[in-house]
């Protein structure tokens, strides 16, 4: 009877303590804030033909990001201007916003801000610091 006692108190003491050490302190974790949850998606933007594709149908840039809610993220570019002039390109990022502004952090631990706005639930317009501006659609 003893010996069944001591392993149920065993069981009982390693289960308490597994689960304690589970729950993790999730204190540090910052909420984000109202902006940061409408961008929380996939976002795509498509030009067809691609600028510097000689006005060829098939030609296209296509430039992508994915906002996760734990503020990491995917963002990346595909394009054809050619049969041979093909390029493609993602990278997984750390990601901010405030009701204007993005800023991308990539795994080099470089930075990049851009401007947007919200032009509806589903589209969104980035200006880039190459002047470049593109419109996003959710995907």
């Amino acid at each position: 009877m003893k010996s069944n006692l001591k392993k149920l108190f065993l069981i009982v003491t390693v289960c308490t303590t597994i689960i304690a050490c589970s729950g993790g302190d999730d204190s540090s974790i910052v909420p984000l804030n109202q902006s940061e949850n409408q961008l929380v998606g996939s976002w795509e933007s498509l030009t067809t033909p691609h600028p510097n594709g000689n006005n060829n149908p098939n030609t296209y840039y296509r430039s992508f990001f994915t906002f996760r809610s734990d503020r990491t993220g995917i963002n990346g570019f595909n394009e054809v201007i050619s049969p041979v002039d093909q390029f493609s390109e993602s990278n997984n990022i750390k990601w901010k916003a405030t009701n204007t502004t993005i800023t991308v952090t990539y795994e080099d631990n470089t930075e990049e801000t851009g401007n947007y706005e919200l032009l509806d639930a589903n589209r969104l317009r980035g200006t880039f610091a190459n002047g470049v501006v593109l419109t996003y659609t959710r995907q």
